[in-house]
């Protein structure tokens, strides 16, 4: 039944998914405690983080209908609450889930680059969200690595992808430092403020997110069709080194700009969309079913 319904995107699966996106987001990642008094803030910032999260959705399968060699699934309507469930508590923040659509629209151009006849354009964007990306959080200078694999692409113009890498990088750092200039404010060289997020959650809520990651690792590793279809390319080789610029962070920052979830959050629907999408309609219902109780039974703990 849940597979159906997630398996083409129409109104039913996207007003299901917008719905289960705000609730979670009300019950579980706003600060503010249910009360009446602050009943109408806490739905605002639920609203606007779920019509963000929503957008992602939409963005995804615009492109999608666009070019049909994109590998990009309609189960990601379904991927994305479901990632937003295992989230411990109050860890996405809104600048985390503007920095996800950063990565997504880096990891589109990247998408569609592997089929383009001109990688330059592509490029450059990602490119430039990568700049971005780098100014929010130095760490993700790791990122680079994935777009130096343009050089070795065949019938590849090694200076036009050069000029593509550098303009960006060299573009907003000219833009900052003429804000600086004019304001006063060298932004350039004041990091974005680091955040130490409270504790709140508790262990057995980090364990079930462990686990959960596990699954999502197993479904794909014992799929042949969901690694065929993931593949080496340079979109998946960009999620990678974000995993694992998340894992570095985690282990040697205490304090950074975003927290490991946040980093996660998108990766992780993706990925779990793509070894769903190879999977029976039977077995994704069951597979739901028994996240959905995995976390019932932690709220008791």
């Amino acid at each position: 039944m849940v597979a159906n319904l997630f398996r083409k995107t129409n109104l039913s699966s996207l007003t299901w998914s917008f719905s289960g996106i705000f609730l979670l987001i009300f019950f579980f990642h706003t600060n503010q405690r249910l009360n009446l008094e602050s009943l109408l803030s806490k739905s605002t910032t639920a609203f606007v983080k779920a019509v963000l999260v929503f957008v992602f959705i939409l963005l995804l399968s615009y492109f999608k209908n666009r070019d049909r060699y994109l590998n990009i699934s309609p189960l990601l309507a379904l991927t994305f609450p479901l990632v937003l469930l295992f989230i411990p508590r109050q860890s996405l923040h809104l600048d985390g889930i503007l920095m996800n659509g950063l990565v997504l629209i880096a990891f589109l151009n990247l998408e569609s680059s592997e089929k383009a006849k001109n990688v330059l354009k592509p490029l450059f964007n990602s490119a430039l969200i990568t700049a971005a990306l780098v100014f929010l959080e130095p760490s993700f200078s790791f990122l680079l690595f994935s777009l130096f694999l343009f050089f070795f692409k065949k019938n590849t113009d090694l200076l036009r992808v050069l000029t593509a890498l550098v303009v960006p990088f060299l573009a907003v750092y000219f833009l900052l430092k003429t804000t600086a200039l004019f304001y006063g404010f060298d932004v350039w060289s004041t990091p974005w403020p680091a955040r130490s997020d409270p504790q709140e959650y508790t262990r057995v809520e980090f364990f079930s997110f462990f686990g959960f990651v596990l699954l999502i690792v197993v479904l794909n590793l014992f799929s042949k069709s969901s690694l065929r279809k993931i593949g080496l390319t340079i979109s998946t080789i960009f999620l990678s080194i974000l995993i694992l610029s998340g894992a570095v962070l985690s282990v040697i920052e205490k304090e950074g700009s975003f927290n490991l979830y946040e980093i996660y959050f998108f990766p992780l629907a993706y990925y779990l969309s793509i070894a769903f999408e190879e999977q029976s309609n039977a077995k994704i219902n069951t597979i739901v079913i028994l996240l959905l109780v995995v976390k019932a039974v932690s709220l008791f703990f």
